[in-house]
């Protein structure tokens, strides 16, 4: 019984993460087939959340400056600036988005979703909002930099 992973969505609609996506989390169920080699595999092998938690560490406990590389770093900014003291809810809004990732690379999912409707409210006057709001990769250092220009 994995269903009491169930939490809600952006838009408040409850949903379950498929197997897959609880494996990128770190969560495999000791019913499935090859159960031995999946916790093997997850304690010798990164996931893309992994990847992310340890950019997102770089990023906001190293000396240098914390500066945006590309569009996953522009939204660990947006997400860190959401509550920039607080530790545990930047990690669990990150394992929740990524959970809902649809696409990992891209951002595609709850994360877009969100950073959409902000831009929606920010930047009503970007001549490339359609555009921008369908790629991920434009959409969040847009963001990120109407966010600073706003502070």
């Amino acid at each position: 019984m994995w269903n009491v992973f169930v939490y809600p969505d952006d838009g408040d609609i409850d949903v379950t993460p498929d197997k897959d996506a609880m494996r990128l989390g770190r969560i495999v169920f000791q019913e499935d087939a090859g159960y031995i080699e999946q916790v093997l595999d997850l304690l010798v092998n990164d996931t893309g959340i992994d990847a992310l938690l340890e950019r997102a560490a770089t990023l906001f406990h190293s000396a240098s400056s914390p500066t945006p590389r590309d569009h996953r770093d522009a939204y660990l900014h947006i997400e860190h600036r959401r509550q920039p003291d607080a530790h545990g809810p930047f990690a669990e809004r990150l394992l929740k988005d990524m959970l809902l990732c649809t696409d990992f690379s891209r951002l595609e999912g709850a994360a877009t979703h969100r950073a959409s409707a902000d831009y929606l409210r920010l930047a009503a006057d970007d001549p490339d909002f359609t555009r921008t709001c369908n790629d991920p990769a434009a959409l969040f250092p847009k963001l990120l930099d109407r966010l600073l220009r706003q502070a």
